[in-house]
């Protein structure tokens, strides 16, 4: 039986990263008091100190107003769906046992 992956509000994880830059408790003692791991705390603390100077920017579309983590995951994203892609053209040729169309 497979379990679905918790997904947590963007509220709940700013409230948990304000947490965590209050430093009044710990991350061990603020991830058993809202029941989440720490590094997932650690990384929401991170992505809000990122983040942050975009709330004062004029235009939240510009590169840097997204975060440095997402705009690498994002072109990963790209790069593998181009890779796959190539590679089905590439096993489609391969197959049929045909060179490809020059």
């Amino acid at each position: 039986m497979s379990r679905k992956r918790k997904q947590y509000s963007s509220e709940f994880k700013a409230k948990v990263a304000l947490a965590a830059l209050k430093n009044e408790e710990t991350v061990a003692q603020l991830a058993a008091r809202y029941e989440v791991h720490p590094t997932m705390i650690h990384t929401w603390k991170r992505n809000l100190l990122e983040g942050a100077a975009n709330i004062f920017c004029r235009n939240p579309y510009t590169a840097s107003a997204i975060p440095k983590t997402r705009r690498i995951t994002s072109a990963w994203k790209i790069t593998l769906k181009y890779s796959r892609w190539s590679m089905r053209i590439g096993s489609r040729e391969n197959r049929d046992g045909k060179q490809g169309r020059n």
